[in-house]
């Protein structure tokens, strides 16, 4: 991988995020490869396009040393992209994973897929890529070469309108999934890491030293709003009721009721960093991160207790399918975890 950012900027990424485990390889692990995806680059011709059927399923010692840093649905399928271009697919709830097509071997951040077929990925190089097939193939929609700074997260709220955000202060967006244009809200300075939408015109976004924006209009204007805590938020959740969750490091958790106008801090049982989250179909909210760790919440978030998952690997995202099934990624590829009951894993 090739380092593109300007020096004094690469060295400042790299010390404010050394202690965040998976979101520092996410941003700043542009050199040196991955032997089991070195493996599977030389098995797979991904000069050719291929479905992702006709790839075999990938074995699990070749698993457990892939770095993944998101996990989402299309459809019946479940989709997970991660370093090096690497793109993996499973048709069995997390059972078996076969690679997918993408010729782009940039480290790929984020995946979000707006319907059964259609998709899109964010990662460095400010690639964005689009599949229509249920992530069988990849093509690139942008590649910004006159800033390449990566790409962190992406969050489409419909098939048309989107947004994706990234290293200093980079916000994207779209209104027809094809092109995508910068937004300027007055802070290029500090990463930004998560995006929830609220509804259709109420979107926030989340980033280093407690950077929290909203916006009322799609994305087309931001405000800067008052934060409890000064340290990084890795992401951010909206539920149902237009509350959110944001959190970040040492384990912080931060919730709001008014649709991110204000916040408070809340109790955390960790103090590990926390990078991804999910709300299961039953209401419960899940949030994994560093050190094996997982969190749980029964009452919108409120309250969050730690859940026993036996690894000490770091977790970037999980992916609640239902009430008893988790599939969470990270720097030791998929693992499906049913909590508090017999756990499988790769």
């Amino acid at each position: 991988m090739r380092m593109r950012f300007v020096p004094h900027r690469a060295k400042r990424c790299a010390q404010s995020l050394a202690a965040a485990g998976t979101m520092l390889a996410a941003l700043s692990s542009w050199a040196g490869g991955n032997p089991a995806v070195d493996d599977l680059a030389a098995r797979t011709d991904w000069t050719r396009p291929i479905a992702a059927a006709e790839a075999p399923a990938l074995d699990a010692r070749t698993l457990a040393r892939l770095r993944l840093n998101a996990i989402t649905r299309a459809g019946e399928r479940l989709i997970a992209v991660g370093e090096d271009g690497s793109v993996l697919v499973s048709d069995d709830r997390g059972a078996h994973w076969s690679p997918g097509a993408n010729a782009f071997d940039a480290m790929l951040t984020a995946v979000d897929f707006t319907s059964a077929d259609t998709g899109y990925a964010v990662g460095h190089d400010a690639l964005i890529l689009i599949s229509r097939d249920r992530g069988r193939h990849w093509f690139s929609l942008q590649t910004d070469l006159q800033d390449p700074s990566p790409l962190l997260q992406l969050r489409m709220h419909d098939a048309k309108l989107g947004l994706a955000v990234g290293a200093y202060g980079r916000v994207l967006r779209t209104e027809d999934g094809q092109t995508w244009t910068r937004i300027a809200h007055g802070d290029d300075d500090r990463h930004v890491y998560g995006i929830a939408w609220v509804d259709a015109r109420r979107v926030v976004v989340v980033g280093e030293r407690g950077l929290i924006l909203t916006s009322d209009d799609a994305g087309l204007h931001w405000r800067a709003v008052a934060s409890p805590y000064d340290g990084s938020l890795f992401g951010v959740l909206a539920l149902p009721d237009g509350a959110l969750i944001a959190y970040g490091m040492r384990g912080r958790l931060l919730r709001s009721t008014d649709a991110g106008a204000h916040w408070q801090m809340l109790d955390t049982p960790t103090p590990a960093f926390l990078f991804g989250a999910d709300r299961a179909p039953d209401g419960r909210i899940w949030i994994a991160g560093g050190n094996g760790s997982l969190l749980e919440s029964h009452d919108g978030g409120a309250h969050f207790s730690l859940v026993e998952t036996g690894r000490k690997d770091d977790f970037a995202g999980v992916l609640a399918l239902d009430a008893r099934t988790l599939v969470l990624v990270g720097d030791h590829g998929p693992f499906v975890l049913h909590p508090g009951a017999a756990r499988e894993g790769h």
